[in-house]
């Protein structure tokens, strides 16, 4: 039987009208049959794709979504973590000024291992009836006093390099701290004050140093951009800027510190005022 190298395809249209006919080799046939096998096998790979990828495009969505929602709800949680903490000296302090107020009245004297405060032991705020509008306005000056204390970190984020921190990429003990955070991300003052510097240097990049016009200074550095300029008063929690990666920045963070009386100290650590005491302190 000789061996075909055509293959013919015959088309009849009803109605008796006149038939098509293809004479095609069979390599022919075979690379028609596979480019219309790999267009539909394409055609459904893309299908897939796009559905794949409008699946994951939206569960990303989601979880920024979910992220932002966590970051709020941590800095609303430090927020009110710090407020508490707040009510809790100022409860203390309460019970030690109506236990010295009641000592007073009886005529008792204070015992010295008490660890009563100066102003509750020496102070005339328990004399008379002017006790109550005094401890009232001593309490506010306290609070004032206390909004332009830092406290706290500026923003939420994984602390990369603490203060003090040596080798490595500093040259000399770090004077702040480092927090590891996406560009964007909104960077907030940590106490009242004013803004004495809206500036940038091939160091700290983009900074604001804000003065808190009781000794202490903070720095915010590595910033994208500005919300504030010089010379401008801010309140404790208002957006200064946001992070970045400018200056001499590895990657994304915020450095930030914190100085009195022009030397760093450590952020991390409980800072109180040189003038008002908290009740627990016992100075």
């Amino acid at each position: 039987m000789p061996h075909r190298k055509y293959i013919s395809l015959i088309l009849s249209p009803e109605g008796g009208q006149k038939s098509l006919s293809f004479r095609l080799q069979k390599w022919q046939l075979w690379t028609v049959t596979l480019t219309i096998v790999l267009g539909w096998l394409f055609l459904f790979l893309g299908i897939l794709g796009a559905v794949f990828f409008a699946r994951f495009a939206a569960n990303e969505r989601a979880l920024i979504a979910e992220n932002n929602r966590l970051r709020m709800a941590l800095v609303k949680a430090d927020s009110l973590r710090q407020e508490l903490d707040k009510m809790r000296a100022m409860r203390k302090l309460m019970e030690k000024a109506l236990l010295v107020a009641k000592r007073k009245e009886e005529g008792l004297k204070l015992d010295s291992d008490e660890n009563f405060p100066d102003w509750l032991s020496r102070g005339s705020v328990f004399n008379g009836a002017s006790s109550l509008p005094e401890l009232t306005k001593y309490l506010e000056d306290i609070k004032r006093a206390e909004a332009y204390i830092p406290s706290g970190l500026p923003a939420q984020g994984v602390i990369t390099a603490k203060f003090g921190e040596t080798g490595g990429i500093f040259r000399s003990p770090h004077s702040g701290v480092d927090i590891l955070a996406q560009i964007g991300t909104p960077v907030r003052a940590t106490a009242d004050g004013i803004v004495s510097k809206v500036d940038e240097d091939s160091e700290l990049g983009r900074f604001v140093e804000i003065d808190h016009l009781n000794g202490y200074r903070t720095i915010y550095a590595h910033l994208s951009d500005f919300s504030v300029e010089r010379g401008s008063p801010i309140r404790r929690g208002s957006i200064i800027g946001h992070s970045g990666k400018t200056g001499k920045a590895r990657n994304p963070h915020i450095h930030y510190e914190v100085l009195y009386a022009g030397k760093p100290i450590d952020p991390l650590k409980k800072i109180t005022s040189p003038k008002y005491t908290t009740a627990d302190s016992g100075k």
